[in-house]
């Protein structure tokens, strides 16, 4: 079993939208990893739900990146553009607005 372009490539397999990709992915990594005020550093069983769909989105958007395309339907439907770009899209989101401000300096 090995990945082949869709017979009519379409949009959305052309080289802006994997640069869309990349640029995604590398986003979510580098705010990910730049923000240790982030909800994955405080740790809790709340954070592992968000963190596993921003994985996802993460695979997704990697796989699409690299100019992978599954062969069957349902694999080529989870890995695609479309689900990458909102997974990474709310994951962004997720970390920059919704797991709130920094914590203000100890005293």
């Amino acid at each position: 079993m090995t990945g082949r372009r869709p017979d009519s490539p379409s949009f959305f397999y052309g080289w802006l939208p994997r640069l869309v990709s990349v640029s995604l992915v590398v986003a979510v990594v580098l705010v990910g990893l730049a923000a240790p005020w982030s909800s994955m550093a405080r740790g809790g069983v709340g954070v592992v739900l968000p963190w596993l769909v921003i994985l996802w989105g993460l695979a997704a958007g990697f796989a699409h990146a690299l100019d992978f395309v599954p062969a069957r339907p349902l694999p080529r439907l989870l890995l695609g553009p479309g689900p990458a770009w909102i997974l990474l899209l709310g994951g962004l989101l997720w970390m920059l607005v919704l797991s709130g401000a920094p914590p203000g300096r100890p005293e």
